[in-house]
């Protein structure tokens, strides 16, 4: 288990996130504390965050054993998403400080710096007793490994809490944030066991470790006291090596273990809850479509389209977000249009259009893109790209059809409300916010002359609305405060909107005279809120999803309740935000150079690893010493190492640069036993042959795409490799050979969704090329093909794959191995042509949640079928004709396969025999499958719905 797991948890230290544009000039400002390096044309707002790190230190100080630290952190805003990390090898935090998806009624900076400085504060506790020790001989890597021994569930749920208290405002206080744990201890008969909430589900929708992590930690704060978590942080930094620390402090501090202390959290709150539900007078909505009673189901941002068809986004765990018509004559669902990556889950519609936004990725820099705007015509089903390149972060149509009103949001953090042409996508004129205050949600008047917004500043979250045939058109008309509001327009001057003062988010209206009427009374939350004439429409929450309600409104409650809800937050003394001095510190700004900045060595292995085969194959793991480096910016990768095996020593440097457009990678190993091929003629001994070299240099453009729910990759790729082997071909001995190549790799292939194993749609081809320039008359030149194609299997889950290869060898003396593929049950080989064809069905068999506490996990267990067929031919060089031999190898066979978590550990392994037919009257092979998923959810992947 040891030897299995440790080069995984080691791999995920070094993370990668992606790179910045390569034009980029980057600044810098140091604190002491901090060393804060930002894109130049984020301007004053890094002079801003430098201020609220150090604020948020100072709140943040009183509550942790270890307070000294100096950490870079790195800050891409060229990037929509709203989002901070912590990584430790190399240590940094990465900021994306983008307003965009925030939802919180705080400053979305304030909130990041809160969370993130707990996690820097966390993992900095590790340097302690052994763990100090073990930081110095072993660098950064040591103190992130030693770190993961903390739940994620604690981690998140302490930043949770801090972001909270020391905030403002932040997800502890959200009726959104604990809405899916109250729905499923109401409905689901209480939470789920412990190892389902750590290890997530097929079967169900699980609330992340975010959500149940705050509400653990908190409640042991209450119950046990401000030192319950620096307990446990100082005795798994000393004593790491009783496997589980975290258990031992946890039971010597409270009497509870993990799993007891998350017991205990979720009887007492579902008693409460369940106290609140039946004490208070909330309705069950009656959904306007039948719902699904075995699958999670959400419906988001129902609209009206028409005279009777209600259009909504529509996410389930077996797809991935739809946007779905539904017939209100009949409740009839049909699915219009399979969109790409929205988020927040927000369409606007009028007449017969319908707009929403979509992320888009930069083509090559990770850590770069946008937010466009798409339109719908519903009779006709055509959907157009209206811009490109844009940061717009949401959308209304006007009444009549022919305007949008879009937010957009610079790199340079200015906020604006931009009107476009419904048909072209053209700006017809832009309104720079008052105050430079973010704006969320917008709608038109019926008369499309003005816009309502919910408005984010300093103060909180509040309703404005702009004039547009005003000069000075912007109005408040709820000023900011902390309260979440999460829908807000304005019919014939009653105000309507989404809040959740009640502790649970509902409906109200608030008329010219100030009366505020509810309108809604959710058992858990009503969110999208819409108003059709005298039809209100909205999503009604419960624990199998949002349903899509419509209610009359002359039907609706008519009372204010004051606020309840059991929020944990509610028994601290709240702190009030980050309060920046009257007088602030303007810090110096300096330029950073990237190019002073190549090396920064972080880490240090008594093994040899190579990342890139660890994965793969955990017997790269040798004797021998690794040092690793990796820049800031994360543009410069390398490592050097010394491996020694079979009673030899070995050298290995590589280095990958990805600063600019394309990628430069280069590596050299030198040492250990050479080689010789050919005819075995020679007298040369193996004791006279110089060591082993191999250098191999690549240059590649990766280049991703996205075109709606499809995720397109382009990589023209080009090596050159040289290995001092020797060459023996019956006559004369050489020494070394140079092999050129290129190779061309694309795919296409739709967004996944939870549940499935392969996409419902894709493509593959991978073409490689390469040849031998200074050695023609050993080795030939080689064509090798490649390709995929997946298609939906029938039933939610399955998929097919079907597999076409093929390669060609012009090979003079000596073939090189077959990069094809083999059927499974034979070996590669070495011949002159090959052509490879195979059929994959898999379907899922059952999600049972089996669970024996602490040792297994089974989450899901699905089968396979296959057939494999190859044609491999092979010249006879011997002869003068060049005959060709054809033979025919198949094989056909079974798997099944398991997907299973063990001893609660964080990594999904896929395990289970696989079982194939060579010839029929032969008895079968049976073989061991294994994987294991050290990346979480699948790249393109869709979100939990």
């Amino acid at each position: 288990m040891i030897f299995l797991f440790l080069p995984l948890a080691l791999f995920s230290q070094y993370y990668d996130i992606g790179e910045d544009p390569g034009n980029i000039k980057w600044l810098k400002i140091e604190t002491g504390r901090f060393k804060v390096i930002f894109p130049e044309s984020y301007g004053d707002e890094g002079q801003l965050l430098a201020r609220k790190l150090e604020l948020a230190y100072e709140e943040l100080k009183g509550d942790f054993n270890y307070l000294d630290f100096n950490i870079p952190v790195v800050v891409h805003s060229y990037s929509t998403r709203t989002n901070g990390t912590v990584v430790w090898a190399p240590k940094r935090i990465e900021l994306y400080p983008s307003p965009g998806e925030h939802d919180m009624p705080v400053d979305p900076v304030e909130q990041l710096a809160i969370h993130e400085l707990t996690h820097v504060f966390q993992v900095s506790s590790m340097k302690k007793g052994i763990s100090k020790v073990g930081r110095t001989l072993l660098g950064e890597h040591y103190t992130g490994l030693i770190s993961g021994m903390l739940p994620k569930w604690y981690l998140e749920g302490h930043a949770v809490f801090n972001e909270t208290l020391y905030g403002g405002y932040g997800r502890g206080n959200s009726a959104a944030f604990q809405k899916s744990l109250k729905a499923i201890a109401a409905e689901k008969g209480g939470i789920y066991k412990y190892d389902k909430l750590i290890n997530g589900s097929y079967k169900d929708f699980v609330p992340s470790y975010y959500h149940t992590g705050y509400q653990v930690v908190t409640t042991a704060f209450l119950e046990y006291g401000g030192d319950i978590w620096n307990n446990v942080m100082d005795f798994t930094a000393r004593y790491p090596f009783t496997v589980t620390p975290v258990y031992f402090s946890l039971k010597k501090n409270t009497g509870y273990s993990r799993k007891g202390l998350y017991e205990f959290t979720f009887d007492t709150l579902g008693k409460l809850w369940t106290m609140d539900l039946e004490l208070s007078d909330t309705k069950e909505y009656e959904p306007i479509v039948k719902v699904s009673e075995r699958e999670y189901q959400s419906y988001y941002s129902p609209v009206i389209v028409g005279q009777d068809h209600i259009v909504a986004l529509k996410t389930s765990m077996s797809n991935s977000i739809r946007l779905v018509s539904i017939n209100m004559a009949d409740s009839t669902e049909k699915v219009i249009h399979i969109p790409g990556d929205i988020y927040p889950y927000e369409i606007s519609a009028s007449k017969d259009r319908i707009v929403w936004v979509e992320k888009v990725p930069d083509p090559r820099w990770g850590n770069r893109d946008f937010s466009i705007v798409k339109i719908m015509d519903f009779s006709t089903g055509r959907v157009k790209r209206l811009t490109s390149k844009t940061r717009y972060m949401s959308v209304a149509i006007s009444p009549d059809g022919k305007r949008i009103a879009a937010v957009n949001n610079s790199v340079d953090n200015k906020n604006s409300v931009d009107i476009l042409d419904a048909e072209t996508g053209a700006l017809l004129i832009s309104y720079p916010t008052k105050d430079n205050m973010f704006l969320e949600n917008p709608d038109w008047s019926f008369d499309s002359d003005k816009i309502t917004f919910i408005s984010l500043t300093d103060a909180g979250e509040g309703i404005v609305t702009l004039t547009l045939t005003e000069s000075d058109g912007w109005k408040v008309i709820k000023a900011g405060g902390r309260a979440d509001i999460q829908t807000a327009f304005v019919r014939n001057d009653t105000l309507f909107y989404v809040g959740s003062v009640s502790g649970v988010e509902n409906g109200y209206m608030e008329g010219p005279n100030g009366k505020t009427v509810q309108l809604t009374d959710s058992r858990f939350g009503a969110i999208d809120l819409y108003a059709n004439g005298n039809r209100l429409i909205f999503s009604d929450y419960t624990a199998m999803g949002n349903k899509v309600c419509l209610v009359d409104l002359a039907s609706t409650p008519n009372y204010y309740p004051t606020k309840s809800g059991h929020f944990l937050i509610d028994n601290f003394e709240p702190r009030g935000g980050l309060v920046s001095e009257s007088d602030p510190i303007q810090y110096e700004v300096k330029p950073y150079n990237k190019a002073l900045s190549i090396f920064n060595f972080h880490s240090f292995l008594p093994l040899y690893v190579d990342l890139d085969e660890v994965t793969s194959d955990y017997s790269s793991v040798k004797p021998g010493a690794t040092l690793f480096s990796q820049n800031l910016l994360s543009t410069v990768i390398s490592s050097v190492g010394l491996e020694y095996s079979d009673r030899k020593f070995k050298i290995h440097s590589k280095m990958e640069f990805k600063g600019k457009y394309p990628v430069l990678r280069a590596r050299v190993d030198y040492g250990g036993q050479n080689t010789i091929m050919g005819r075995g003629r020679t007298s040369l001994q193996y004791s006279d042959l110089e060591p082993s070299l191999n250098f191999t240099g690549t240059i590649s453009v990766p280049l991703l795409f996205k075109s709606g729910r499809f995720y397109r990759q382009l990589v023209p790729y080009f090596w050159s490799s040289y290995t001092n082997s020797y060459i023996d071909d019956g006559d004369n001995i050489s020494k070394g050979y140079t092999q050129l190549g290129s190779r061309l790799y694309l795919y296409n292939y739709s967004s996944l969704s939870y549940r499935d194993i392969y996409p419902k749609f894709g493509q593959f081809v991978d073409v490689l090329y390469s040849f031998f320039p200074f050695d023609s008359e050993y080795f030939g030149d080689v064509l090798t093909l490649r390709s995929a194609v997946y298609l939906p299997g029938g039933i939610a889950g399955s998929g097919i794959r079907l597999r076409y290869e093929m390669e060609l060898q012009n090979a003079k003396l000596f073939n090189m191995y077959n990069r094809t593929r083999p059927p499974r049950g034979y070996l590669g080989g070495y011949y002159d042509r090959v052509k490879y064809f195979s059929v994959d069905y898999t379907l899922p068999l059952c999600y049972p949640d089996f669970n024996i506490d602490g040792i297994l996990y089974l989450k899901r267990i699905r089968g396979s079928i296959f057939y494999d067929y190859a044609m491999v031919g092979s010249i006879d060089k011997t002869s003068s004709l060049g005959t060709l031999k054809w033979d025919h190898i198949n094989s056909k066979g079974v798997e099944l396969m398991a997907d299973f978590h063990i001893f609660r550990i964080p990594y999904e392994i896929s395990a289970g025999p696989r079982v194939i037919w060579l010839k029929q009257s032969e008895l079968p092979i049976v073989e061991a499958a294994f994987s294991i998923n050290i990346y979480g959810e699948k790249i393109g992947r869709g979100r939990m719905p």
